[in-house]
């Protein structure tokens, strides 16, 4: 290979070539040529002796500069020959001199006068050739000018670099070379590249710092005069020359160079050194270049067919947006913001600087610059490179703003349209290459991207042009990508108004909303990103919501009706669809780390705030930075996870653009977090609208919500500020007359101000705001203050006061409304207007010029009150796409200047754009997109069988219900799923189709993916595969009838069992098709994806597993309640049931709870069948489950087995009945010893049973518990004797009622008398210690039981756990104490023993009840043997106990506890009750030792006994009464005789029937006329209520005294029973109660029986006797019933007092007595002195035994024999304080009796024929006679001291007829002769 030429030989080469081809006129060419040829030659002989370089290149700067002079000459003179062959020699020699370094760009042309550069003279000269209309120079320029801007050495800047680009710019521009244009745009792309690289390479931060403190582009137009205008020569074509774009007009910028820093200074020239220039050859591709490149490395033009086609060229060949088909825009930059790392990385710096700093090196003055200087250097060359690139994106900018005429708008050739292209793709390629010096460099950000790029794409945003449009979009792309965090405001605009307005508007071209849905693809794609917008600007309270636009406007583009036909419209909304898809699946993948900390640390059953948190900081370690930080800039930047929204105080949520920067001002501090912002923007959202509804109550809501401040100033901003205000609420509701409405206009129009204002443009700015209102009050209101602020303000020197300008703005808006008005036909004129302002100024006229003028400008253009003033068009009717294009530019140019406001109101705020770090953001963002994305699927998937619109709606379902379960949003995962499963059209085989199934799929797919999370909607999912099984069947020929009876299947539609059967062929064409598309679904849909879903549960979380069986359960309800009943749900119940029973104990518990429930309502079915395979399936999952053991004191066995005892207990029918006590039969043989707390349910279904109306179900139930605890008692007794008791007790109440056949009562008194059985053996179980652990305690220790409930009752389980601890039933059985020996009391009152014993008798005291008197027999002797038997092992308390709650009940009827319940029948009274209670005395009297303090309460029932109504009872009563008391009377104690005694008195007292008998004598007073009047006095003898209370009172405190007496005596006798004070007992009505007349063959006979008996019978009564009616009647029987059973009683009492137990009562206890015998002896008196109740007496004689009189005066005499005898006693005792208080009652008493017989006797004689004193003389005969002979008894003291007191009443009675009265008074008189004598 030959060497390479050095420079110089290359140039020798050119210049010789100029010497051949010039001309003989071409003399100064060839002059210059030839010095040049010389100074060549002696550099090379090197005769001078200079100092060179390898290149042969003088290395001293004096000398290469005059070399370069000489060099250049000759090829400037070239060029300017305009010949071809010497301007393309010329050309590529100055390139080669450029090339190789022989141009400085300090070297001053030796030429020029004004000391203009080399390098200047040699630029400008080259881009004069461009006009040369010969392709080959075009591309030779298009070399040298990129040589020059490449080389280091020559240093192009400013001028000569504009200069540069312009040239090689135009000659793109007028080229009519494709392979020209082609080099033209390549070369341009690459300078830019390069110039851009050489800013970031040379750069550091300090310099950057210095840009930004010294730039000021207002330097830029003081500097007209240094810009260099070359004069167009005379023979340049005009067509270049017009068509030639300047393309900087400005000159270059001027940099003031600050005092260099020392840090400036520190190691930046090995950097520079390390660092090249980007590749400018484009054959080198990336390798990099020498900065002395050889003539093989400099850049040549490309072939046509070498070079690549770039998007222009694309453009160039593609129509403007009328295409038939959309096109796909795969040259929109999409990647800009694909990959945030990636566009926030910086730029790659390809090239390399070791060529260049080695040239630097080789030229002199470049590689020796000292260290002390570099830093000046270094910032100097910083300012030189930061100016030539703003300069050139300056002008950049300015050419794609330039405005293209509307006709060359789609002429892609015309030459306006190709500079706008080329200047937005060299935009575009500046952005994508720039590093992160250009994107923080704030002053080329501020001045050149926010101020001219950003209106430059505002401009082209909106255009028409297709290239154009795309160009924008890739550039705003690239924006967002990497200049965010300094545009956070200007995106903002741009895709609120123009993206956005593009989509939304009807008049955009579908060219136009294809590519900003492919804008919005690229951001959907991108998780960060698009959580970022919605951070940034949802979130921020100065900005729009910009996520929710974009959802609900590709919401609505999505749902809109498409044709067909057209396919353009089609994929659009196919892309919209995309996008919102996108949307939701980066929203997963956002939330994707929530996912993966849930499958490490478990589902929580709720989301709590931890679990975001968390996951966002692993999100946040995951992505580190993020990218967040951009150069060193990265202080601007913050997370989203900051507590503060901004660093300064925000302004308004959405401020007019003309509102000024600190207005309507709301502190950032408000809101700790985004959330909250955007909560407070969904509320003054809805404050808006309420507002505009109605400006009054929308204002009061909003100062309610303390959205605004309430100051009139604040409200006037937020009119005035905030976008979306109805103007014309805002107008009603300034002109309010209200005080505050007032205030707040007067601070609405204070804002404006309208100074150097014309008064018709202030207007128009006023009334922009709002709409005038109404009402000419209001209106008036609204413009006296405008004129008011208009004066003031405006300076101008036309008005001389407010007036005027208030009466010229009234002008002007009439005068407006009359030229623009379509209703007035007669305009007003203008000299009519000017004369209607006549003296109007304050009384002068106005200008008329000035009035002329705003009369123009008025009829020029309309006075428009609000910015939707424009008249509207129907877009639809807009078919024409002329007529839709130019709507829709005016459109944009509103909103371009709109925008342009926005943008210059926003460019000076600091608004910081947060980059997204937090999970938790997801949700708001979802709230807000899971409504219009549901809608656009559902309409979709409803209208649409597009196999991609479905697979994307179906992504769209999956993804929504990821991020609804993930987040744990209830309605919107409800939503989405019960969505899905309406699309699977399970329900509907007749309109299957392929997107239904592939729903079904879907569904089946997200079931498992979201087990965990689906909650509620499992319901939904099952429901389908239940449908889905149902079609399957359905495919294969099922009939569905199996699963009913004969009888059910008669009732079921035949249409629901079986499949159409009909003739007719449409039914059969149905019929068919229904099976061939379920055979199609079960071909499709795969067994075993149905399948995983159930085989998956073992792995849910336990709450998950809970929803899923709450689901599957409600859906095997609905197939079991189904027309055809079904089991698929109930059989993968019980799989699953299996698949889960492994789980932990407490989730299993809860999870069988729901199970459990629905198993009872299946088995509770009416369908026999359904029910049966519950009760199987249970009993099959219960033996499985019983294989496992059960720990002590747990209930899973209860819990699992209690669906048996519901189902019992609500299924009537015999079979399932059955069935149940069936299975748990088998379940007890096989499984007993696994039994533990089931039991419990065992023995409950057991008792059940018992009830069961079928007998044969009682009978298997009864024969199932008897073989349970013949076999089993031991496992039973543990823990549930009680239970047990209870099933025993429930089955011996079989039969207690005497319903039945013969058979069937004999089976149950069978069952009775086992149960007898069985509870006595229970018993011996019991005290034999089987049940329980036994051990003895010491009487003091067994009297240390809990305390009784307060009134004596048994304490309830509760209260007793109360006073006994946990473990006091564990008492421990010592084998030398005995249970049954003397004294060995094992069992209290503790609630263990009480538990245990109580129902054991209850149930034998219950059966003394029963219908059979054989069950009661044997169950009174087992209940009292027991007691007998067992009794002493119970100590005191337990005995109350058992006392009260067992064998008082069993006398509950007999006492009256069950008022209004049927009363006991004879046959019971008879036998069973005298049984009963002769056996309750007998074991009080056995055990007296023992439990003798049950006195009071066998008192108190023997008591309840004698007051009974029924005469049997009373009978009864007494009885037992005397035999308690003959019995242990002598054992009895002084206070035990108190309580006898008193009880006694008591129903004695009880027992008096002084009511009838009061009410009898009132009745016979009415009917006699003798009625007392009011307030007389009543009979002495009548009863005194308020005495009978007293004495009543009196009672209860004797009775209480003496169980206090009778306590003190056991406990100083050391009894060990506490005698306890009964309750007061039961008061009976007397008057009420009627019986037979008591028997006297049960008492002993009294001395008056004979005489009684002896009575004549009863003679006719007298005519004017009283009547007896039924009062009477129902009086006298009352009377007559009380009085028998006072007769029994004081003959008891009699034997009890007088005859067997004198010696055993004290005297009190025989005062007592005396008392309630006065009493009674005072109500008899009473009832036989009256002659009237004597004659009623005598005159009831009921079912004729007896007259009541007879009864009466039997009562009365033998009170009196008693009361007579007892006194007699005391008289006679020894005890002389008994004789003290016997003597003056005894001689009273005496006295008293004889006298009234006496008064009887004589007026018995005066009435010979009354009957009735006859009787009562009669009776008391005997009386007397006894009394005589008492006296005889005296002593003769007594006798002699008395005979005062007898001797006139004994003389009175000689005279009666009674033979045996009259023997008596003889033996008196003789005594009292002998006394007479021996004194």
């Amino acid at each position: 290979m030959a060497a390479a030429e050095s420079p110089a030989a290359q140039i020798t080469k050119a210049l010789h070539r100029l010497l051949k081809d010039a001309s003989r006129k071409h003399t100064n060419l060839k002059k210059a040529a030839q010095d040049a040829l010389d100074v060549l030659t002696d550099l090379e002989k090197n005769t001078s002796g200079y100092q060179l370089n390898p290149n042969g290149i003088p290395t001293d700067t004096t000398v290469l500069d005059k070399l370069a002079n000489k060099l250049v000459l000759p090829f400037k003179y070239g060029c300017d020959t305009r010949s071809g062959k010497l301007m393309t020699t010329s050309l590529d020699a100055l390139q080669r001199i450029m090339g190789h370094g022989y141009i400085r760009g300090a070297a001053i042309d030796e030429d020029s006068s004004d000391g203009t550069k080399l390098i200047t003279t040699t630029i400008n000269f080259i881009s004069v050739c461009f006009d040369y209309p010969d392709e080959n120079i075009q591309l030779q320029i298009i070399k040298a000018l990129h040589t020059a801007v490449a080389s280091n050495l020559c240093d192009v800047h400013e001028q000569n670099l504009m200069n540069c680009v312009r040239t090689i710019y135009n000659i793109y521009l007028v080229s009519r070379s494709e392979v020209n244009q082609k080099t033209a745009k390549t070369n341009l792309t690459q300078m830019l590249h390069s110039i851009f690289q050489r800013m970031e390479l040379r750069m550091s931060p300090d310099v950057v710092i210095g840009i930004d403190d010294f730039f000021d582009e207002a330097e830029l137009d003081k500097l007209d005069s240094r810009t260099y205008r070359k004069k167009e020569p005379p023979g340049r074509q005009q067509a270049a020359a017009a068509a030639a774009v300047n393309v900087v007009d400005s000159p270059a910028v001027v940099v003031h160079a600050p005092v260099p820093r020392s840090a400036l200074d520190a190691g930046l020239g090995p950097m520079l050194a390390a660092r090249t220039d980007p590749v400018l050859d484009p054959d080198h591709g990336d390798e990099a270049y020498s900065a002395t490149p050889s003539p093989a490395a400099t850049p040549e033009p490309k072939s046509a067919a070498e070079h690549a086609e770039t998007p222009a060229a694309k453009a160039e060949d593609a129509p403007n947006g009328t295409d038939e088909r959309l096109d796909d825009g795969d040259d929109l930059r999409l990647s800009s913001v694909a990959d945030q790392q990636q566009a926030d990385a910086p730029a790659k710096l390809v090239p390399s600087e070791s060529a260049s700093a080695s040239a630097s090196a080789s030229v002199p003055g470049v590689g020796t610059v000292s260290s002390s200087s570099s830093g000046a250097r270094q910032l100097q060359e910083g300012h030189y490179v930061f100016t030539d690139c703003f300069m050139l994106f300056r002008a950049l900018c300015q050419l794609s703003m330039k405005e293209v005429p509307k006709e060359a708008t789609s002429d892609m050739s015309a030459i306006d349209m190709r500079s706008k292209i080329l200047s937005l793709e060299l935009l575009l390629s500046i952005l994508d290459n720039s590093g992160p010096v250009f994107r923080s460099c704030d002053k080329f950000i501020n001045n050149a991207i926010k101020k001219y790029l950003c209106m430059s794409l505002l401009i082209n945003g909106v255009s028409t042009n297709t290239q154009v449009f795309k160009l924008s979009l890739n550039i705003f792309l690239s924006l967002v990508g990497h200049f965010k965090d300094y545009l956070k405001a200007e995106i903002g605009v741009f895709y609120a108004k123009i993206l956005l307005v593009i989509v939304e508007s009807g008049n955009s071209a579908l060219q136009q909303k294809w590519y900003v849905i492919k804008v919005l693809l690229t951001l959907c794609r991108n998780a960060q990103a698009l959580v970022d917008l919605f951070v940034n600007y949802d979130c921020d309270l100065q900005a729009n919501d910009i996520f929710e636009h974009i959802v609900h406007d590709l919401s609505r583009l999505a749902q809109q009706n498409v044709d067909v036909s057209n396919a353009n419209e089609h994929r659009l909304q196919t892309a919209a669809l995309e996008c919102l898809v996108l949307i939701m699946k980066s929203l997963v993948d956002w939330s994707k780390h929530l996912r993966s900390i849930d499958a490490e640390h478990g589902v929580p059953s709720a989301p709590p705030d931890g679990r975001a948190r968390a996951a966002s900081q692993q999100q946040q370690q995951q992505l580190g930075n993020g990218g967040s930080s951009i150069g060193d800039g990265s202080e601007l930047v913050r997370d989203a996870s900051s507590s503060s929204l901004s660093a300064e105080p925000s302004s308004s949520m959405m401020i007019d653009a003309a509102a000024p920067a600190a207005a309507f001002e709301l502190d950032a501090s408000q809101f700790p977090n985004f959330h909250e912002v955007k909560q407070y923007k969904l509320a003054m959202l809805d404050g808006i609208q309420r507002f505009n509804r109605g400006a009054k109550k929308g204002m009061h809501y909003i100062l309610d919500k303390k959205l605004i401040d309430p100051s009139p100033v604040s409200v006037a901003k937020f009119l005035r500020y905030t976008e979306g205000l109805d103007k014309r609420q805002i107008g009603d509701f300034l002109g309010e007359s209200d005080d505050f409405s007032k205030a707040v206009m007067h601070a609405f129009i204070d804002l404006f101000s309208f100074k150097d204002m014309y008064i018709d443009l202030a207007l128009r700015h006023f009334l922009y705001t709002f709409r005038l209102p109404g009402e000419a009050q209001k209106i008036d209101r609204l413009m006296e203050k405008f004129a008011e602020r208009f004066f003031g303000t405006s300076g101008s020197s036309i008005f001389f006061n407010a007036d005027a300008v208030y009466i010229l703005s009234f002008a002007t808006i009439m005068l407006a409304t009359d030229l623009h008005s379509p209703h007035i036909k007669n305009k007003m004129s203008k000299a009519d207007f000017i004369n209607m302002q006549r003296k109007n100024n304050d009384g002068r006229d106005f200008d008329k010029q000035f009035l002329s003028d705003l009369y123009d400008r008025i009829q020029a253009e309309q006075l428009k009150t609000s910015d939707d003033a424009d008249v509207s068009v129907d877009t639809d009717e807009l078919s024409d796409p002329k007529q839709r294009k130019a709507r829709f530019e005016k459109e944009m140019e509103r909103t371009i200047s709109h925008s342009k406001q926005l943008i210059k109101g926003k460019s000076k705020d600091k608004s910081i754009y947060y980059r997204a770090k937090q999970i938790e953001h997801v949700q708001p963002m979802f709230s807000i997109a899971w409504g219009p994305v549901l809608a656009a699927f559902s309409v979709l998937m409803e209208h649409s069988d597009d196999s991609e619109v479905v697979r994307l709606c179906l992504d769209g379902f999956k993804y929504c219900i990821r991020v609804s379960c993930t987040f744990y949003m209830e309605v919107p995962r409800n939503t989405f799923v019960t969505t899905l499963a309406k699309f699977t059209n399970v329900n509907n085989l007749r309109e299957m189709k392929p997107k239904n199934i592939e729903s079904i799929k879907t569904l089946l797919e997200i079931a498992p993916q979201e087990a965990n999370y689906l909650h509620d909607s499992w319901l939904q999912v099952l429901r389908c595969i239940s449908q889905l099984e149902q079609l399957q069947l359905i495919g294969l020929g099922a009939k569905f009838s199996n699963d009913l009876d004969d009888e059910e299947r008669s009732r079921v539609r035949p249409a629901a069992v079986r499949r159409p059967t009909s003739s007719a062929s449409g039914s059969q064409l149905l019929s068919m098709l229904e099976e061939n598309n379920a055979q199609f679904v079960a071909r499709q849909i795969a067994d075993v994806s149905i399948d995983k879903v159930f085989h998956e549960t073992g792995s849910l979380s336990s709450d998950a597993i809970e929803d899923f069986v709450k689901a599957l359960c409600s859906v095997s309800m609905d197939e079991v309640n189904a027309p055809v009943p079904r089991m698929f749900s109930l059989q993968r119940l019980v799989e699953l049931a299996h698949f889960n029973m492994n789980r932990i104990r407490i989730v299993w518990s809860r999870i069988w709870k729901i199970m459990a429930d629905h198993f009872v309502k299946v088995g509770c079915h009416s369908n026999q069948r359904m029910a049966m395979y519950a009760i199987d399936s249970l009993k099959q999952l219960a033996m499985k489950f019983l294989e496992k053991n059960e720990l002590a004191n747990y209930h899973f066995q209860k819990e699992f087995l209690k669906p048996f005892e519901q189902i019992m207990t609500n299924q009537h029918s015999p079979k399932i009945r059955d069935m149940i006590i069936r299975c748990l039969s088998n379940m007890i043989l096989s499984r007993a010893s696994n039994i533990k707390s089931g039991w419990k349910s065992i023995v409950a279904v057991l008792t059940l049973a018992a009830s069961d109306a079928d007998g044969a179900v009682v009978r298997l139930g009864y024969a199932t518990l008897s073989e349970m605890i013949e076999r089993d008692f031991a496992l039973v007794a543990d823990a549930f004797f009680i239970d047990t008791l209870g099933c025993i007790n429930t089955y011996s109440a079989v039969g207690s009622s005497s319903g039945g056949n013969g058979g069937q009562q004999q089976q149950q008194v069978e069952i009775s008398l086992k149960c007898i059985e069985q509870l006595s053996f229970c018993a011996a179980q019991l005290a034999a210690g089987n049940v329980i652990e036994l051990q003895l305690l010491h009487a003091d220790d067994a009297n240390d039981s809990p305390p009784l409930a307060p009134g004596g009752s048994m304490t309830t389980p509760s209260q007793q756990l109360e006073h006994s601890p946990a473990d006091a039933h564990l008492v421990h059985r010592h084998d030398d104490d005995h249970p049954n020996s003397a004294n060995s009391v094992v069992f209290t009152a503790e609630p263990r023993h009480v538990q245990l014993w109580l129902p054991l008798l209850t149930g034998l005291a219950s059966l003394v009840s029963h219908a059979s008197n054989d069950v009661r027999t044997v169950a009174v002797s087992a209940l009292f043997k027991g007691l007998a038997s067992y009794g002493p092992m119970f100590n005191a308390d337990l005995w109350q106990l058992i006392f009260r709650e067992v064998l008082l009940r069993i006398f509950d009827k007999v006492r009256g506890l069950h008022g209004g319940g049927p009363e006991a029948s004879s046959e019971w009274l008879a036998t069973t009750c005298l049984n009963a209670l002769l056996s309750t005395v007998n074991i009080v009297s056995q055990l007296w030792s023992s439990i003798d303090f049950l006195l009071a309460d066998l008192l108190q029932l023997l008591a309840d006994c004698i007051v009974h109504s029924n005469e049997s009872v009373a009978r009864i009563g007494a009885t037992c009464l005397l035999q308690l008391s003959m019995t242990n009377g002598a054992k009895l104690s002084a206070a035990q005789w108190t309580l006898l005694t008193d009880r006694l008195a008591s129903v004695l007292d009880q027992n008096t029937p002084r009511l009838p008998l009061s009410e009898l004598e009132q009745h016979l007073a009415a009917s006699a006329g003798l009625q007392r009047p009011n307030g007389a006095a009543a009979p002495s003898d009548a009863p005194d209520a308020d005495s009978d209370a007293a004495e009543q009172l009196q009672l209860e405190r004797n009775l209480q005294r003496a169980a206090a007496a009778a306590s003190a005596s056991a406990s100083s006798s050391g009894d060990r029973s506490q005698a306890v004070a009964p309750p007061v007992a039961q008061r009976v009505d007397s008057g009420v109660l009627q019986s037979p007349t008591l028997p006297r063959s049960s008492l002993k006979s009294q001395p008056t029986a004979d005489a009684a008996a002896a009575v004549p019978p009863a003679e006719p009564q007298p005519a004017d006797e009283p009547p007896t009616d039924d009062f009477t009647s129902s009086r006298l029987q009352a009377i007559k019933a009380k009085s028998s059973v006072q007769l029994g009683l004081m003959e008891a009492l009699n034997e009890i007092v007088a005859e067997r137990h004198y010696s055993h009562l004290g005297t009190e206890h025989l005062m007592t007595v005396l008392g309630a015998l006065d009493t009674c002896y005072e109500f008899c008196r009473r009832s036989t002195q009256s002659s009237q109740l004597r004659r009623l007496f005598c005159r009831h004689q009921p079912h004729q035994q007896g007259l009541l009189l007879d009864l009466v005066l039997r009562e009365e005499t033998t009170v009196v024999s008693c009361q007579l005898r007892l006194l007699f006693l005391m008289y006679a005792d020894s005890d002389r304080h008994r004789r003290e208080l016997a003597k003056p009652r005894l001689i009273s008493r005496c006295q008293e009796v004889m006298r009234d017989y006496v008064a009887k006797c004589s007026e018995m004689k005066n009435l010979s024929k009354n009957s009735d004193l006859k009787r009562i003389v009669t009776a008391y005969t005997g009386i007397i006679i006894q009394v005589l002979k008492r006296v005889l008894d005296f002593d003769d003291a007594q006798f002699a001291g008395h005979l005062p007191d007898f001797y006139s009443i004994l003389a009175d009675l000689m005279l009666s007829e009674s033979k045996e009265i009259r023997t008596a008074l003889r033996s008196i008189f003789l005594r009292i002769g002998k006394i007479l004598e021996r004194s």
